[in-house]
């Protein structure tokens, strides 16, 4: 099917006008035209006859009912059960659709043991807190520095475009990580639970990647020179979220690396997120390269599809003093494991950096970059608003709210709203064609993760009050208000 070129402007960036898509053109006519008197540049488009397409009309209330449904269904389900392992030749193989469905209930919602994840996520602050008052004040202004910095960039591939841009150096880049992984190997940090970092790769590359973790065996969290470190979480069901479980495709392989505390409770690592809460959405605790745990186990679990998921469960030593663990870590240069294991916990970059040809975004929009919005002023309206119920909800945007229900690119329909936020996914979803400059951004995000810190046992008797009477609904726009501090 032929695509015209308004459709393509409409899918990827909201429907605009004839003229101002002129407008645009002008611009980068007088930007890139030559001396003198310029002219926009001639485009000429074929013309073609687009067949038609009839797209159903979708009730969103029906589908936000089911949705609703199907939670309590399965947490009738599933809450107070434990599904029973199917083990074939060492192997965990899920028998069939509803097997798979008790499974990933399981995977998704009972990860975490402490079940106060706020009271813990202070305490994790306290740990970090004192830590950080042993510091020399010029040490603790690095932290502050390089903390940040860890948070903002992203992983493997984000530093790779970033050196390639000029963004940073890696001079720059590899000092950072040293002093990250330095201090993260001094630092003893008590946890309640496992801490666990999510990945998902290429079936073509798990093998050699899975290679390294041999149970009985010490294993690093590697770079090539042994000076690496590596994101975890102490909130697990953040970093199994990570690893896209969920994910149906078979090319792809789910990977979760989780480290046992010692028989005192506690490991080596820094608790990255207790700096400042900027950027902190995922409870991240930095672990070196050179302090090694020892591999237990190697869960191999297989979906119905053929797709393969792994859980590789270390221990970390009793004796963590400096003198024990002095040793570098080997020097490799496993390229695969520095792509997926070096770097925070979120390996995608906090800053968007693109290569390639002026984008179509940039001459409509003029550089708006929405995403850039939200990475800016979400942190700070989270530490301004306090902890959300259910942690921190991850910001998608999405076209609207039929294309996000439905997966067709196509779906549309009468209902046209701003933004929502998904109590059962923990997620707030921004409409982009609402979202037309930054104070609608702003607006936005204020109001949803409002939403997100209110009582949910209260959000079904309060809309019975109606939408203009519902008391979560007037808190919500009256945090819209506070839209001009975020500029």
């Amino acid at each position: 099917m032929v695509i015209k070129l308004k459709d393509l402007l409409t899918e990827a960036y909201g429907t605009y006008t004839a003229n101002a898509q002129n407008k645009a053109l002008k611009r980068v006519g007088k930007k890139y035209g030559s001396t003198g008197k310029v002219t926009s540049p001639k485009i000429e488009i074929p013309k073609f006859k687009m067949p038609k397409i009839t797209i159903p009309k979708i009730d969103i209330s029906k589908l936000q009912k089911a949705s609703k449904e199907k939670s309590k269904r399965l947490n009738k389900l599933y809450g107070s059960s434990e599904r029973k392992q199917n083990i074939v030749d060492g192997m965990d193989v899920i028998k069939d659709k509803k097997d798979l469905e008790h499974f990933l209930y399981d995977f998704d919602k009972k990860g975490n043991v402490v079940k106060d994840l706020i009271t813990y996520d202070k305490d994790m602050d306290g740990q970090y807190a004192k830590q950080k008052e042993k510091l020399s004040p010029k040490e603790r202004k690095q932290l502050e520095k390089d903390a940040m910095g860890w948070k903002q960039l992203g992983g493997y591939e984000a530093i790779q475009q970033a050196i390639k841009n000029g963004d940073v150096s890696e001079r720059d880049i590899r000092d950072r990580n040293k002093r990250i992984s330095d201090i993260s190997h001094k630092t003893v940090t008590k946890v309640k639970q496992p801490i666990e970092r999510g990945l998902e790769i290429e079936a073509k590359d798990a093998k050699q990647f899975l290679s390294r973790f041999k149970v009985g065996e010490d294993i690093e969290i590697p770079d090539e020179s042994g000076n690496g470190a590596s994101g975890f979480s102490v909130d697990r069901n953040v970093a199994r979220n990570f690893s896209r479980a969920d994910n149906s495709d078979a090319g792809m392989v789910s990977i979760t690396l989780s480290i046992e505390p010692n028989s005192k409770g506690e490991l080596r690592g820094l608790y990255v997120d207790g700096e400042n809460k900027e950027h902190s959405s995922e409870a991240e605790i930095t672990r070196s390269s050179k302090s090694k745990a020892k591999v237990k186990e190697v869960k191999k679990i297989k979906h119905p599809n053929g797709k393969m998921q792994y859980i590789v469960i270390m221990q970390e030593p009793d004796d963590l003093t400096t003198e024990s663990l002095q040793t570098e870590a080997t020097e490799t240069t496993d390229d695969l494991s520095r792509k997926y294991l070096e770097g925070p916990l979120n390996s995608k970059p906090r800053k968007s950096v693109k290569e390639g040809m002026i984008k179509l975004k940039d001459i409509l929009l003029e550089g708006f970059d929405r995403q850039s919005v939200v990475d800016r002023v979400y942190p700070q309206i989270v530490k301004n608003l306090g902890r959300a119920r259910r942690g921190t909800p991850k910001v998608e945007f999405h076209s609207n709210i039929y294309v996000r229900v439905t997966g067709d690119p196509d779906a549309q329909g009468e209902a046209n709203p701003h933004a929502e936020y998904n109590w059962e996914a923990n997620e707030i979803y921004l409409y982009t064609p609402r979202m037309k400059n930054e104070e609608e951004i702003i607006k936005a995000l204020l109001h949803e993760y409002t939403h997100a810190t209110q009582d949910p046992k209260k959000m079904d008797k309060y809309r019975e009050l109606g939408y203009k009477k519902n008391p979560y609904e007037i808190a919500a726009h009256k945090a819209e208000k506070n839209w001009r501090k975020y500029i």
